[in-house]
């Protein structure tokens, strides 16, 4: 434990956790995203990665996980209902959390044939992550894949957002205006190191400047909320 506080503390680069699956290794992951976000801007501390605690349940043991010494997604990640209610109460910061929903097995149309993104018996996860300010009622919700890809198509509306969870969430904030930005991967499964370079470049923009007009940052407008 005292060595990964230590190394925690230590300055990383991108380039890191693009080798083997350094980008999986949270301990090390959480810090250095917080550190290149550079706002005032309170962090989720655990992946959310469960739409309900029922689903959550479901995942205590499975053919990836329980091996001895390694503790099972359930407990290194979090339920949505969680960050929901951190983000409901009262908030004098910006609330983020990584998001990684399940994706199912895409069906990718090549030429003449078809492929399936992954075998039939796994799942396959994506990272996102979102922004929830409660004070402006604004949620900014980023994507690192590209639009009107096999995966994302077009999205216009909440209903359009993929993966199934990142929709969820979405959901769960309809009076709050939601704002949507898409990033530039296709096709490969490194979401994480994509979400540290869109972190980067959020880092370098005023996030108070950029919250009272996204759209003059290339956000997009889904769902205009209700106020009061």
């Amino acid at each position: 434990m005292e060595r990964v506080q230590k190394m925690t503390t230590q300055k990383f680069s991108i380039g890191f956790f693009q080798k083997d699956a350094n980008d999986q290794k949270d301990a090390f992951y959480f810090p250095f995203l917080k550190q290149l976000l550079n706002n005032d801007i309170d962090i989720f501390p655990k992946p959310v990665c469960f739409g309900n605690r029922k689903e959550q349940k479901k995942h205590k043991k499975t053919s990836t996980d329980g091996v001895e010494g390694i503790p099972t997604i359930s407990k290194t990640c979090a339920c949505l209902s969680s960050f929901v209610f951190q983000c409901n109460k009262r908030q004098t910061r910006p609330q983020a959390a990584l998001i990684e929903g399940k994706i199912g097995r895409i069906v990718i149309k090549k030429g003449k044939r078809t492929e399936i993104s992954v075998s039939s018996d796994l799942w396959e996860f994506h990272s996102c992550i979102i922004f929830v300010d409660k004070k402006k009622t604004t949620v900014l919700m980023q994507n690192p894949w590209r639009e009107r890809t096999a995966r994302t198509r077009s999205v216009v509306h909440i209903a359009d957002l993929r993966p199934h969870l990142f929709h969820k969430v979405a959901k769960k904030f309809r009076s709050y205006d939601i704002f949507y930005k898409a990033g530039a991967q296709v096709g490969s499964s490194d979401c994480r190191v994509q979400l540290l370079r869109f972190a980067k470049a959020f880092g370098q923009t005023n996030i108070n400047t950029l919250l009272t007009n996204p759209l003059a940052f290339g956000w997009k407008l889904l769902s205009r909320g209700a106020k009061p």
